[in-house]
């Protein structure tokens, strides 16, 4: 097995995890069970929050923080309608404002850690 990690480094203090964070989300395309997206939210702080996506080939992710700056880490591959294209452990930095959703273009549920910032 292979082991990759991402660390990230901020210059200054990011704050203390916050006790609670937002709920899971399970949505799916119209009319499937198969086009769906599940995002899981792994922790916050006062500046950013982190969450795991998994988006089915076809899902359409509707990115609740698009008006943030979000970086989206690359677990698997993955192929997404806004013409990015990363491998695994690859970082990609959206600045805030960008496309409001997303549809998986691949033909393999993407796996991406996003973090949203604050």
């Amino acid at each position: 097995n292979m082991f990759r990690a991402v660390i990230l480094e901020f210059k200054s203090s990011m704050g203390t995890i916050r006790p609670t964070r937002p709920g899971n989300t399970h949505y799916c395309n119209p009319n499937t069970t198969a086009a769906c997206v599940d995002e899981k939210a792994l922790f916050c702080t006062p500046r950013f929050c982190v969450q795991e996506l998994s988006i089915a080939p076809g899902a359409i992710w509707h990115n609740q923080g698009f008006m943030n700056d979000q970086m989206l880490i690359a677990v698997s591959d993955y192929e997404l309608s806004n013409k990015s294209k990363r491998k695994s452990g690859e970082v990609e930095y959206l600045v805030g404002g960008s496309s409001r959703q997303w549809q998986n273009t691949g033909s393999e549920t993407a796996h991406i850690i996003a973090v949203e910032f604050r």
